[in-house]
């Protein structure tokens, strides 16, 4: 192994798949969750979704809270394997249960997505934004549970800064105006909704885990924008009035973002 991660550390990947493959083929679950990165990273080729999942189902069952989490993430997205959310959550859950910080961020997002368990989502979202807090995702996902618990302005800080530290996440900027819109600042809110729409008609900006939302929630993302920019996020109308000044201060100056 020792031999295959020098190899990996040079950017010799061919060497380092294979002496990983000598080890995966032995049992060693390491290798085999690395086998499935390099697959999945285009570390050998084409990005290959399906030889990764294999790779990973190898680490998976042997206990590896990467391997499952990052399983997770391609029946979340449908990558290689078959959309499958159920699954998925389980993946997450054996990650975080773990240890992996990663798989207690996918997990606690999968929460907020469907609305559920989000007491336990907040918290793994702080866990993960304490222990890496310039992971934008980490922030997106402290900022949406607190969104899903109706707790707008403390939303906004986190959803803020993923937004700086992420501003090609059109799933992003979703979030964040619809975090404006429910603080009674549209102009904001509408900004953000059309950065996020021009963002998804544009995927060459994209990175790898912005054209995987796309491929699998391309089209209801953006007719869910379409239809935020004609009336809102459609989950409860927006206050009469509000206060910016106000705003801005509790937030500490981090939603002064670029417009585009």
């Amino acid at each position: 192994m020792s031999e295959a991660w020098d190899a990996y550390d040079r950017g010799d990947y061919d060497t380092a798949a294979q002496l990983f493959r000598v080890e995966a083929d032995h049992g060693d679950s390491e290798a085999q969750y690395m086998l499935g990165v390099m697959y999945a990273n285009s570390m050998l080729g084409p990005r290959d979704p399906a030889d990764a999942a294999r790779w990973y189902q190898k680490a998976a069952d042997q206990g590896h809270p990467d391997a499952e989490d990052a399983l997770g993430y391609l029946y979340d997205f449908g990558l290689g394997v078959p959309h499958d959310d159920t699954k998925a959550e389980a993946l997450y859950r054996r990650a975080a249960e773990g240890g992996s910080v990663n798989g207690k961020n996918n997990l606690a997002f999968q929460w907020a997505a469907a609305n559920k368990n989000l007491d336990q989502a907040l918290a793994y979202a702080r866990e993960v934004t304490a222990a890496l807090p310039k992971e934008g995702a980490y922030q997106d996902t402290l900022g949406w549970v607190l969104y899903r618990l109706h707790r707008y302005v403390e939303a906004l800080p986190p959803l803020c800064r993923a937004a700086k530290l992420n501003p090609a996440s059109p799933e992003i900027h979703a979030h964040l105006g619809d975090a404006y819109w429910h603080l009674g600042l549209k102009a904001n809110a509408q900004m953000q909704w059309q950065q996020a729409f021009e963002l998804a008609d544009r995927p060459q900006l994209l990175d790898d885990e912005g054209q995987d939302f796309l491929y699998a929630e391309g089209a209801t993302f953006r007719s869910g924008i379409k239809a935020r920019l004609a009336g809102g996020p459609g989950d409860g109308p927006a206050p009469a009035a509000a206060d910016p000044a106000s705003v801005s201060q509790l937030v500490g100056g981090d939603c002064e973002l670029p417009t585009s």
